[in-house]
């Protein structure tokens, strides 16, 4: 078997004292072969929980950004910080400009990297701590894959996230650059998603291609806050075929971590700053 330990380091809700939230996602992932910290928060607040938590982030070999936007990259030059032998994954279609369209239709928000994040991210490519991900498929350490859908998000007639062409036109952003983290190990594995924008369930099909093993566990943000009653149902009926137990939180809302509960019940487990999981997978 092969041992995972998973921390929460940011999330929108906090499970123990003296931790705190915001609209953001961190996780760092422990292992006996690679230490890897997928996403860094809205800013510097996950180094602020995991110090209150007692946990030492010297260590972290890899430095993953699951897609472009601020409340996932914001705490990214904390991280280089603190980490300094890390090395940065993160693919280049999350640099360009992202923006969300507001529920009335009438506005724009800008919600890509900040300058602060730019700038570390080009210090860091300057000193060649960047690999930019060519493949769908990457294999960050033995039993760690980090992927992508060739085919980017299954975008709705509603879709609110744009980004801006090198020319200045805004399109609908399909979110190629979005990477999940599959855990492997001998006799099961671990999914572990950003937002999920690219899809829950196309996500989680795909990890099921790629890994060896059956996935017993999925982890992390499904951007189901706001869905549709109908895509909350075939996104349950889609999950109960697994024998697999649910992390959910960040985008996933309390409407929508409630609409799955409902569906899911003991099976749906909240996320939280402060959950610490050790599997043996």
């Amino acid at each position: 078997m092969a041992f995972y330990r998973i921390n929460i380091l940011a999330d929108n809700f906090v499970k123990r004292p003296k931790l705190k939230a915001e609209h953001g996602f961190s996780a760092l992932i422990q292992s006996a072969l690679s230490n890897v910290l997928f996403d860094t928060g809205v800013d510097g607040l996950f180094r602020d929980n995991a110090a209150a938590m007692k946990i030492e982030l010297y260590g972290i070999d890899a430095i993953v950004l699951s897609h472009g936007h601020y409340d996932h990259t914001g705490g990214l030059d904390t991280a280089l910080t603190v980490a300094p032998k890390s090395r940065l994954y993160f693919h280049p279609a999350g640099e360009q400009p992202k923006f969300s369209r507001a529920a009335d239709g009438a506005s724009l928000r800008e919600i890509g990297l900040s300058e602060l994040s730019r700038r570390a991210l080009a210090t860091a490519r300057e000193e060649g701590r960047v690999t930019a991900l060519p493949e769908p498929v990457w294999q960050l350490a033995p039993g760690m894959t980090l992927f992508r859908l060739p085919q980017g998000a299954l975008r709705s007639p509603q879709w609110p996230f744009f980004r801006a062409e090198s020319d200045g036109r805004l399109v609908p952003d399909p979110f190629e650059e979005e990477q999940s983290l599959l855990l492997e190990g001998d006799d099961s594995a671990l999914l572990l998603t950003g937002c999920s924008h690219c899809g829950l369930m196309p996500i989680v099909a795909r990890a099921v291609e790629i890994s060896r093993r059956p996935i017993r566990y999925i982890l992390g943000g499904t951007h189901l806050d706001n869905a549709a009653d109908n895509l909350l149902e075939e996104t349950a009926t889609y999950l109960r075929r697994f024998d697999a137990d649910f992390y959910f939180g960040h985008c996933t809302g309390m409407n929508g971590y409630a609409k799955l509960f409902s569906r899911l019940g003991g099976r749906l487990l909240p996320l939280g700053v402060g959950l610490e999981l050790d599997l043996n997978l």
